[in-house]
């Protein structure tokens, strides 16, 4: 390629001389100051339109040929660039950009090309560019940018550069407050207290017939007692005692488990809501039935 360019510049070189030799009028002294210009433009174009080419800077080679294209440049200059510019108009490839929003397409969005504005609002059309790595990068109003990184094909035209935003998660409901724990109770059944009850009448009644018996026997064994000749008339009074006291120091005992056990095996039930229901009914309707309920607040 090196070699190709040298060989291109003698021949611009050889070019402008005889271009210069022959718009030289004989009895000239000197050439017009603006004829001097447009050639030396036309040199500049054609020398950079080379660089750029062979460097892929496909647009700026495409603004030098068309300079060193004009009718204005030497023959064999414009020639050349002519030629040249069909092949870089050939080769410069083209994007068309998209976005979307989940599944919708969105068009309120600018982009940029390596970090120099290229678009404001898509619009379908595509967009010339050099082939090569670039990095575009897509804005819209109240979305996060979106960074993306491409190789753009020589010749390619009309290649996609799409994007996709997601689409808007709406927040959740707020959470329900959390419900207060419903008091539970183990309340005392009517039955542990007459299981108690009975207790503590037989522990009475055990105390008041030990007493009493042991008053009697006292009294059969020291002053004015028949003892230890008494007859079973007076035996028999201190004995119904003391099966009496057995008897109640006996239903004491029993009642007193038993209230025991109904205390340590009570069920553990809800307590009563505040807000009761009084009355459920079904009334009819024009569209049918209703579920009513009545309750007190």
């Amino acid at each position: 390629m090196q070699s190709t360019y040298s060989s291109d510049r003698l021949r611009l070189t050889a070019a402008a001389t005889l271009a210069a030799a022959l718009t030289w009028p004989a009895s000239a002294h000197a050439q017009s100051d603006s004829s001097e210009d447009v050639t030396a433009a036309c040199v500049r174009a054609y020398e950079t339109a080379q660089e750029n080419r062979n460097a892929e800077h496909l647009i700026e080679a495409r603004q030098q040929l068309r300079t060193c294209a004009a009718p204005a440049c030497p023959a064999m200059i414009q020639n050349d660039c002519m030629t040249w510019l069909g092949q870089v108009v050939e080769l410069v490839p083209s994007v068309v950009f998209a976005a979307k929003r989940g599944s919708e397409s969105v068009f309120d969005v600018s982009v940029s090309v390596d970090g120099k504005p290229a678009v404001t609002q898509l619009d379908g059309n595509p967009l010339e560019i050099d082939p090569g790595l670039h990095t575009f990068i897509f804005e819209r109003a109240g979305a996060p940018p979106i960074e993306k990184k491409m190789i753009v094909a020589t010749r390619e035209k009309g290649q996609t550069v799409a994007v996709a935003w997601p689409e808007p998660v709406s927040p959740p409901p707020p959470a329900p407050p959390p419900l207060e724990p419903i008091a539970k109770e183990r309340p005392i059944p009517p039955l542990f207290w007459a299981l108690g009850g009975a207790a503590v009448v037989g522990f009475g009644g055990f105390a008041a017939f030990g007493l009493t018996a042991q008053a009697t026997r006292h009294d059969l064994r020291t002053g004015g007692g028949c003892s230890p000749h008494c007859s079973n008339h007076d035996v028999s009074g201190l004995k119904t005692e003391l099966i009496l006291a057995d008897v109640a120091v006996g239903v004491g005992a029993a009642s007193a488990a038993g209230a025991l056990v109904v205390f340590l095996t009570r069920p553990e039930r809800y307590k009563p809501s505040a807000i009761g229901v009084s009355s459920v009914g079904i009334a009819p309707v024009a569209e049918g039935l209703t579920l009513q309920c009545k309750g007190s607040f």
